[in-house]
């Protein structure tokens, strides 16, 4: 649509509101039953503007509209054209244990003690009920995360409650992250600092206070209150108490790069999850929501080869992890879910509080660190750098049990031939448990002299019904005439 066109469209639609907001008598020109008009305006505006960051249109339509019976197309120049961007530096202080050093994201958000504003020598150009917070800020040992972005004057409300989005996802990166997690014990969990009223009407509240623009401190204010902090939020500083790495890659790969990547928006619910069970203070609700969490990145309702869950579960993510992880390892991972969803029967099923179980901590950090190596697997293994979907990662997954079971199917035709030859003659009996244990036998001898035999998911644990369907499956390919197993 040419330029002269669209701002033409864009008039008639606003002059219609103003026309239809007098018919109706309507006292504001944003009144409910005309909140659904301005969604294509918007849009046109976004075109026709090309604005360097979302614009607070609402705020800057309000006084044409108030001002003008009539909107023009020059209206409209003018509006736009006086927009002014500008950078601008957001500050979220954290509740939560204090980083020890700073930590850099990417070119424009970064994360350091809220002290650092001060060693800066920014003039504070803060109204006296900031100036006291400020201060207040100062006297604990706590955190901000600083995020850069371009801004539009006198809506930098408005940016930072976008910004907020990006910051919440950080700090859920920061909370996974931590190398000490507790089940329903994770009081100093990392969380914006925002700030109500003593009394049992809340206000509102702000979590982006201050902002720094030409190397001043200055107040990003909307709404205004009185407020006290909850001490619990500050604590002592515990150096290495995160994995700064995991962050930083986690961040630049499910975050910075903005794709519109199914794998990453599938990731970052899973952490948000996590993020979930890990600051629950109610143990039970936290524990059943890292099973779901578990459920929802490596489950699929409609496996192929329509494994249980639990087996499913293990098995997607030996594959994943893919780092050698031996028989005993495997069994572990196996043994760990079978007692989570075991546990979460307990507390879904039959309404029991799973908190005093034996060895219910154990279970917790066990599968919740297992997911966090999970996640960081899917971001970093170069197998799904190129992998679009948790579908697709999935269709991998299908062609490694293919061919997997393609290599028992081979150990069995390979136990059965040496059978064979010793007898001189095919057996017409097949004792089942015989066949297994000596397939076992032949798979253990053959990883030790060749390479045709390199188990990734079943890892030699594989299951009698594994056996069983390869057998079928050869009995059926080959039809080969057996009495009985």
């Amino acid at each position: 649509m040419k330029e002269n066109q669209l701002l033409e469209d864009i008039c008639a639609k606003l002059n219609q509101i103003i026309s239809e907001k007098k018919a109706k008598g309507l006292k504001s020109f944003f009144d409910q039953s005309l909140l659904s008009k301005y969604i294509s305006i918007i849009e046109a505006l976004d075109t026709y503007a090309q604005p360097q960051v979302e614009v607070n249109w609402e705020d800057n339509l309000k006084p044409i509209l108030n001002n003008n019976s009539t909107i023009t197309p020059e209206i409209i120049k003018n509006m736009v054209n006086n927009l002014n961007f500008r950078k601008v530096t957001f500050i979220f202080p954290l509740g939560g244990t204090s980083l020890d050093k700073r930590l850099i994201l990417s070119n424009n958000i970064f994360i350091d003690s809220i002290k650092s504003i001060k060693l800066n020598s920014y003039n504070l150009n803060l109204i006296p009920y900031d100036r006291q917070d400020f201060e207040r800020l100062l006297s604990h040992n706590i955190s901000a995360i600083f995020v850069t972005e371009i801004s539009e004057e006198k809506h930098d409300f408005f940016t930072s409650e976008q910004v907020k989005n990006e910051v919440q996802k950080i700090i859920a990166l920061l909370n996974i992250n931590r190398k000490f997690i507790f089940l329903g014990h994770n009081r100093n969990r990392y969380r914006l600092i925002s700030r109500q009223e003593d009394n049992s009407i809340s206000m509102g509240e702000n979590v982006c206070q201050f902002k720094v623009e030409d190397k001043q401190l200055q107040s990003n204010r909307f709404v205004f209150y009185d407020g006290r902090f909850d001490k619990d939020l500050f604590s002592m500083q515990q150096a290495g108490n995160i994995d700064k790495n995991a962050v930083k890659k986690q961040f630049e790969e499910l975050i910075f790069k903005k794709e519109n990547n199914k794998k990453a928006k599938a990731i970052l619910n899973v952490i948000s999850l996590l993020e979930g069970s890990l600051v629950d203070q109610n143990e039970d609700m936290a524990f059943l929501k890292l099973i779901i969490a578990l459920d929802a990145l490596l489950e699929r309702d409609n496996d192929k080869d329509s494994r249980r869950v639990r087996i499913q579960l293990s098995e997607n993510i030996v594959f994943i992890l893919n780092t050698g992880i031996s028989s005993n390892q495997s069994k572990q991972i196996l043994k760990e879910i079978s007692n989570g969803y075991d546990q979460r029967s307990l507390l879904v099923h039959e309404g029991l509080s799973i908190k005093n179980e034996e060895g219910i901590e154990k279970t917790y950090q066990f599968l919740f660190n297992l997911l966090k190596r999970v996640i960081n697997a899917l971001i970093l293994d170069k197998r799904f750098k190129d992998v679009a979907s948790m579908a697709d990662v999935f269709k991998l997954i299908d062609e490694q049990i293919f061919l997997e079971r393609k290599m028992i199917a081979y150990s069995i035709l390979s136990v059965l031939l040496d059978e064979s030859k010793e007898k001189d003659k095919c057996t017409e009996y097949i004792n089942f448990h015989d066949l297994n244990k000596k397939v076992r036998n032949f798979i253990n001898s053959e990883l030790k002299q060749s390479k045709i035999i390199n188990f990734q998911m079943f890892n030699l644990n594989f299951t009698k019904k594994d056996l069983e369907f390869v057998l079928n499956k050869l009995i059926a390919d080959c039809k080969i005439n057996l009495n009985t197993l």
